[in-house]
């Protein structure tokens, strides 16, 4: 098991160079700045976030992450106002990446079982 606390911010660092342009699983383009931005509006909306990956399964140019999310709710969130309170969720997301970069990603995860929490 890997424990992130923040990582995120790192991708930042990197960017364009490492997120390419791509379709989200629902036809979404998903630019970088996109990308960065809505992990942005989740550190605001969360404090003290943890990620752990409990599996990382990679074959070829493609990678599966099963993860645990939590934090506490201390920003906005969906209009939803801070509730102060703890939050976990798991999820998996599956990536595939060209030349170095993340062309594709899917992420599903239990967003009712979040706003229940909140």
């Amino acid at each position: 098991m890997i424990s992130i606390i923040g990582q995120m911010s790192k991708l930042f660092n990197y960017g364009s160079q490492v997120i390419a342009s791509f379709q989200s699983s629902d036809s979404m383009e998903v630019a970088p700045d996109f990308f960065k931005q809505n992990v942005i509006g989740w550190h605001k909306a969360f404090v003290n976030p943890r990620i752990t990956i409990e599996r990382l399964i990679a074959e070829g140019d493609e990678v599966a992450e099963c993860w645990t999310w939590g934090g506490t709710h201390e920003g906005e969130l969906w209009g939803i106002p801070p509730t102060g309170k703890q939050a976990t969720v798991k999820g998996i997301s599956f990536y595939r990446f060209v030349g170095g970069k993340i062309v594709e990603f899917t992420s599903v995860w239990d967003i009712q079982g979040l706003l229940e929490q909140l």
